[in-house]
């Protein structure tokens, strides 16, 4: 039996910085586990359970309490490898130093506290919020891009290149394809 608490106040100052299509889904989740109009159910797919907490905005689960303890962060291992990627190019270089700031700068991207960074980098670089999970992998799995109009592909590789041009040169001389 689960208790999820929060401060009413606290979920209406933030829903009220919200599009009003995520604020209306933000409330009927919280109705929802207000309500335990829920079962627990198992996705066959990838094994993951589904509860309507883990559906909550994370700007909204750091607001609430599970079981009197406050929550602390949401660890997605499906698409880790975005984020440490930048851990992975210093790694594997001769001149771990040089890449240091940039190694910081591209951490903050994925890793600062409060910030989703596929709405933040779905927001930043003009590619749909639904698609960008699958653009990261998809990209950091392959270098090659895809020939034609400018795909979120390469819109992705534009950015690297320009924000990160010391880690991304490192990267594009490793033999990953």
């Amino acid at each position: 039996n689960d208790t999820i608490d929060y401060k009413e106040s606290e979920i209406i100052a933030c829903c009220e910085r919200m599009p009003a299509s995520r604020e209306a889904y933000t409330y009927s989740v919280l109705v929802m586990i207000e309500e335990k109009k829920y079962d627990l159910q198992a996705n066959e797919a990838d094994g993951r359970v589904w509860h309507p907490f883990a559906q909550l905005p994370p700007e909204i689960k750091c607001l609430c309490t599970v079981n009197g303890k406050p929550y602390q962060a949401n660890i997605d291992i499906q698409s880790c490898h975005p984020s440490i990627w930048a851990e992975y190019v210093v790694s594997i270089s001769s001149d771990k130093a040089i890449l240091e700031e940039e190694r910081k700068k591209y951490a903050e991207v994925f890793l600062l506290k409060g910030r989703e960074p596929k709405s933040y980098l779905s927001e930043l670089l003009g590619i749909k919020r639904s698609r960008i999970k699958q653009v990261l992998i998809e990209y950091l799995n392959r270098k090659t891009l895809p020939k034609g109009r400018k795909s979120p592909f390469q819109v992705y590789d534009a950015w690297l290149r320009k924000e990160f041009p010391l880690l991304y040169a490192e990267w594009r001389k490793t033999e990953v394809d």
